[in-house]
């Protein structure tokens, strides 16, 4: 294997792994806005579904291209 095909290897490697962390913890936001709608807690909800936004836009940040 060529250099240049090992560093876009694990350069996307890296996305994807980063990709799989994002998802992650935008379903623990998911999990935690559940949580605060049970307890009736509008903010925390609202923080929450800010927070899983976020997530979800860093994983579109990043998508190979």
């Amino acid at each position: 294997m060529d250099s240049r095909d090992t560093d876009a290897f694990f350069s996307e490697s890296r996305v994807l792994f980063s990709q799989r962390e994002a998802w992650i913890e935008a379903a623990s936001w998911i999990a935690e806005e559940k949580r605060a709608r049970l307890h009736d807690d509008p903010t925390e909800e609202a923080f929450a579904l800010l927070a899983f936004e976020l997530c979800v836009r860093r994983t579109q940040n990043l998508e190979p291209r």
